[in-house]
């Protein structure tokens, strides 16, 4: 199950620069895990490394649908994430369990 971290509408999304998508993609195909920073919609501001699974649209709203270290789906608003990185490194092992590597 998808959890929504923030719900809105078209009218006050804010796309986000192309460049940014494209790094979202290629973490994408790499599989390789993020570091971001999101506010929700209660204005609580997250820090998580994530596994980033797709880019969604809906309602002209762009998504990025991810998983955390614990394994809980997350449907981020692009324009939400105000910092994103790649996560440290991290063993092989740790990767093959959350399936980042086979």
């Amino acid at each position: 199950m998808v959890l929504p971290v923030c719900c809105g509408h078209m009218d006050d999304y804010h796309p986000v620069d192309c460049a940014t998508y494209c790094r979202y993609e290629l973490a994408i195909l790499r599989r390789q895990a993020l570091m971001l920073r999101w506010r929700d919609d209660t204005g609580i501001v997250h820090l998580e490394v994530v596994v980033p699974r797709d880019l969604k649209t809906s309602r002209g709203v762009e998504y990025l649908e991810a998983e955390n270290v614990e394994g809980r789906s997350l449907s981020l608003r692009l324009d939400t994430i105000v910092f994103s990185r790649p996560a440290p490194h991290r063993s092989a092992q740790a990767s093959r369990r959350a399936g980042i590597i086979p």
